[in-house]
C-alpha cells in the first residue's frame, strides 16, 4: 500500500501511501490504478477490490468512489465494468441483480426487446397469447367482432348492441339507429324489421306502440296512424283501416272504437243544423 520513487533509501519514512483508487505490492516504486471493475476507497491499499455481483465500475482514474448498483433491467457478475441487459422476452424490475436468472419472462400480452425493467404491452386492438414475447411483431390484430385495450392475451368479444369489423380496434362501435345486434362478437349489425325501430346501441329493436306503425326496415321511429285507421296492437307495419261505412278523424287511434258509422255522422250533422236554425229564428242569445 506504499511506494517509494527514490533510489537507495533506507528509511521507512521515505515510503508514501498509495492514494484511493490505486494499490501497490511490497517494494513498489509506484502505485497502480485499480482496473475497470475494481476499486479502493482508502489510501494505502495493497489490493483493489472487485465490484460485487449486481454492481459495476467504469472509472479507472484515481477515484475514491465505490461501485454503482446495476439498474433495473440489467445484472452483473463480479468485477465487471458494465451491467448486462436482460435478454429479449424478459424483464427485471429490481436493481442490483447478480445473474441472468433474476430476469423474469414477459407475461402473455407483452414483449421485451431486452434490458427492460417492465415489458411493453401489445398495442390496443391486438393480443399475444404466448409468454416471453421478443418483438412487437408477435402481437396480432383482433379478429372482427372483438377488441382489446392492449396488453392482453386474447381479445374481448363486442357486447350485444355493438360491433367491430376486425383490425386494431380498441373498442367496439354501437350499432347505428335503426339497427341492432342481439349476440356478442357481432361483425355487422342487422336492420330492424318493419313494425320496429331502434336508437343507437341496442341489442333488440323496439316494437311500434299501439296507434303507431312503420312500413320500412331500419327506421329510428314509428309514425302515427293516419285518419281513418287505427292500431290496436304493438309492432304493426301498417295500421288497420276503419271498416266500410265507418270513418275516423283521429290520428294515432289505438282502437276500432275510434271509427264512427257514417250514418250516425249524417244524423248528428242534421240535428246540429236544426238546432242552429231554431236558435237563429228565435233570436235566442247563446251563452
Amino acid at each position: 500500500g506504499t511506494y517509494s520513487s527514490g533510489y537507495g533509501s533506507s528509511l521507512q519514512m521515505s515510503c508514501l501511501s498509495c492514494s484511493a483508487g490505486t494499490s501497490s505490492i511490497s517494494g513498489a516504486s509506484k502505485c497502480i490504478n485499480c482496473t475497470v471493475g475494481s476499486f479502493s476507497t482508502q489510501t494505502g491499499a495493497s489490493v483493489c477490490y472487485y465490484c460485487s455481483a449486481g454492481s459495476y465500475r467504469i472509472i479507472t482514474a484515481l477515484d475514491s468512489s465505490g461501485c454503482v448498483q446495476c439498474s433495473a433491467g440489467t445484472f452483473s457478475t463480479n468485477g465487471t465494468s458494465t451491467c448486462q441487459g436482460c435478454g429479449a422476452g424478459s424483464y427485471l424490475s429490481s436493481r442490483g441483480a447478480s445473474s441472468a436468472e433474476a430476469c423474469v419472462q414477459c407475461p402473455a400480452g407483452t414483449f421485451s426487446t431486452g434490458g427492460l425493467s417492465i415489458c411493453d404491452n401489445c398495442a390496443a386492438g391486438s393480443y399475444w397469447s404466448g409468454s416471453g414475447g421478443t418483438s412487437l411483431l408477435l402481437c396480432t390484430a383482433c379478429a372482427a367482432g372483438s377488441f382489446s385495450t392492449g396488453g392482453i392475451s386474447s381479445c374481448n368479444n363486442c357486447a350485444t348492441g355493438s360491433f367491430s369489423t376486425g383490425g386494431f380496434w380498441s373498442s367496439c362501435m354501437n350499432c347505428a339507429p335503426g339497427t341492432f345486434a342481439d349476440t356478442s362478437g357481432t361483425t355487422q349489425c342487422k336492420d330492424c324489421v318493419s313494425g320496429t325501430f331502434s336508437v343507437s346501441g341496442l341489442s333488440v329493436c323496439v316494437s311500434c306502440a299501439t296507434g303507431t306503425y312503420t312500413s320500412l326496415s331500419a327506421t329510428t321511429s314509428c309514425w302515427l296512424c293516419g285518419k281513418g285507421t287505427f292500431s290496436a296492437v304493438e309492432g304493426l307495419s301498417l295500421c288497420r283501416s276503419c271498416s266500410t261505412g265507418f270513418y275516423s278523424t283521429e290520428t294515432g287511434a289505438t282502437s276500432s272504437s275510434s271509427c264512427l258509422a257514417q250514418d250516425q255522422s249524417i244524423l248528428f250533422a242534421f240535428v246540429m243544423r236544426q238546432e242552429i236554425d231554431y236558435y237563429s229564428d228565435a233570436k235566442v242569445d247563446i251563452v
